[in-house]
């Protein structure tokens, strides 16, 4: 894992980066490393198209330079913090094309190290806290991700009426491991996921932040990691 950046692949975080670059015409540093040397030059981009689950790029470099269509390029926006890779598709005059990977990285806001679950079956006891009154609605959900500062959990979208931004949540079982203490957290965002694997195209990806306390769920963690 490159330090300061996580891996992701959701499409939905990728569009809104590539919105953020072309709206605020943000500049790009790209790279190739073609044997010994390494081919750096700024650009900034053009245009970006969603052919289903593939962006294309289209990128004009500052400088024009010789770049080899066999080998990836990388593509890095200090701006906002993104960081793809892709395919070489065609290139004239210093404009290119590029098929970006469907996997790339974003900076890490967390600064505890954070455990994906995306391929994983674990699930999470929750309680949500019901406006205007002590009822809490308790809630089995798959677990995404995990760090010492958060969580985050999926939901069919049919659902994320009764989940919102700033709900207060309890949660007590983590991947079968029941806490013995109150873990308190806040919904800080919910986003839509694309189909990946086993995600249904329906998903959304709910955001919790750990509020702070004398105890911690490292024990927890250090399981799962194992």
């Amino acid at each position: 894992m490159l330090k300061g950046f996580r891996k992701t692949d959701s499409l939905y975080e990728l569009e809104s980066s590539l919105n953020s670059i072309q709206d605020n015409l943000f500049s790009l540093t790209c790279w190739q490393v073609i044997g010994p040397e390494k081919q750096i030059t700024d650009a900034f981009l053009r245009e970006s198209l969603k052919n289903k689950d593939t962006f294309f790029l289209t990128i004009e470099l500052r400088q024009n330079c010789d770049l080899n269509q066999k080998e990836p390029i990388f593509i890095h926006c200090r701006n906002n913090h993104t960081l793809l890779k892709g395919k070489i598709k065609t290139q004239k005059k210093g404009i290119i094309k590029i098929q970006i990977s469907n996997k790339f990285y974003l900076k890490e806001h967390r600064s505890a190290p954070r455990l994906n679950f995306l391929d994983q079956d674990y699930k999470i006891r929750i309680y949500r806290k019901q406006p205007m009154t002590e009822y809490k609605r308790e809630d089995k959900v798959k677990l995404h991700d995990i760090s010492l500062q958060g969580c985050g959990f999926m939901i069919h979208a049919s659902r994320a009426t009764t989940y919102r931004v700033d709900m207060e949540l309890e949660i007590d079982k983590i991947a079968g491991v029941t806490l013995d203490f109150e873990l308190l957290g806040r919904i800080t965002h919910i986003t839509p996921l694309e189909a990946i694997g086993k995600i249904s195209q329906n998903s959304m990806l709910v955001g919790v932040f750990f509020h702070l306390s004398e105890h911690n769920i490292n024990d927890v963690i250090e399981k799962l990691s194992v």
